[in-house]
């Protein structure tokens, strides 16, 4: 729903459902709000970077815009400064429930299902360079597999 005080509530016209089929591309549509912050590793954080918990990271939060120019989807991403060239990456999808902040940026509320979408990318020594935790609203997009050849 819409509306303004005073006035009637109009329904909205419902959002897009888009498919994410590739979590590395580049996002073909516009962006919104972006915030950009120093802050030290956590041991999640840690872990995943392959770094001591504390360590000095640039993190870079940037809301994705769909062709209509609603929010999609929220990237948060972590990296070491100066960040470095990647080549290849690994991402793995789970559910969510979205936190006060995400709501806020995506214009949902609290708890609404998602899929979390984390990404990690690695160097040509497979070390790993950035991660990345990609907010999918489970109303606003899904995420597609791609096949796995079979083994001999």
């Amino acid at each position: 729903l819409e509306g303004e005080p005073r006035r009637r509530l109009t329904v909205a016209h419902p959002v897009g459902v888009r498919t994410l089929a590739d979590p590395d591309a580049p996002w073909p549509h516009g962006c919104g709000e972006r915030g950009h912050a120093s802050v030290p590793a956590d041991t999640d954080l840690a872990v995943r970077l392959g770094v001591p918990a504390g360590t000095d990271l640039v993190q870079e939060r940037v809301e994705l815009l769909d062709p209509d120019g609603r929010p999609a989807m929220l990237v948060t991403s972590w990296h070491r400064a100066p960040p470095r060239e990647h080549t290849s990456c690994r991402v793995t999808v789970r559910s969510h429930a979205i936190t006060r902040t995400e709501a806020d940026l995506l214009g949902l509320a609290v708890g609404t299902a998602a899929l979390l979408v984390q990404r990690t990318r690695y160097d040509g020594a497979g070390r790993p360079v950035e991660v990345a935790d990609l907010v999918l609203p489970a109303d606003r997009g899904d995420v597609a597999i791609p096949p796995v050849s079979a083994r001999p």
